[in-house]
């Protein structure tokens, strides 16, 4: 796990291109709060959204609600990192603001990998023999594998598409 985030704060600091990493950052720090507002109202959420009390309804409920918000934050993301290039007078172009809104999809995407890497072992001993809570964790990675890859894309599009509208 400690290799994988000192590989991954390298390669930030090897980017060319310092306005990115920042626009990348910010736009992560804006879907990190969304994902906080995400956690307070889950419960809420998911009720609203549930057609019924039976666990499938609930299940599904689940998932509607994490895609959504993995939508949401991907594009906010975006448009923040696209924003930010825009407001800091970079000169960038397209493939720079296509880095910035794909950034904080690809830092989900480190984070979950060093979740898988180092915490392999004591998500092991987490699960012991209980097979509800090895179908609880297997459900939580499918997730945050599913929501990096949406944030990810979702984030290169909305700043594609916001870099776009700007141009004459």
């Amino acid at each position: 796990a400690m290799a994988v985030a000192a590989a991954a704060g390298g390669a930030a600091g090897g980017v060319p291109w310092p306005a990115v990493v920042v626009a990348g950052v910010v736009g992560s720090l804006v879907r990190f709060g969304l994902g906080l507002v995400e956690g307070l109202f889950s419960g809420q959420l998911r009720e609203a959204i549930a057609t019924d009390d039976s666990v499938a309804a609930q299940y599904a409920a689940i998932g509607r609600v994490s895609f959504a918000m993995a939508l949401l934050g991907g594009a906010a993301a975006g448009l923040t990192a696209s924003w930010y290039l825009r407001r800091t007078d970079s000169g960038l172009k397209w493939p720079a603001q296509l880095a910035a809104g794909a950034t904080p999809g690809l830092m989900l995407l480190v984070a979950d990998l060093a979740t898988r890497v180092g915490g392999g072992p004591l998500l092991r001993v987490a699960t012991g023999n209980d097979i509800a809570d090895q179908i609880a964790l297997d459900l939580v990675g499918k997730s945050r594998l599913s929501t990096a890859l949406v944030v990810l894309f979702t984030g290169a599009i909305a700043a594609i598409v916001s870099h776009g509208r700007t141009l004459g």
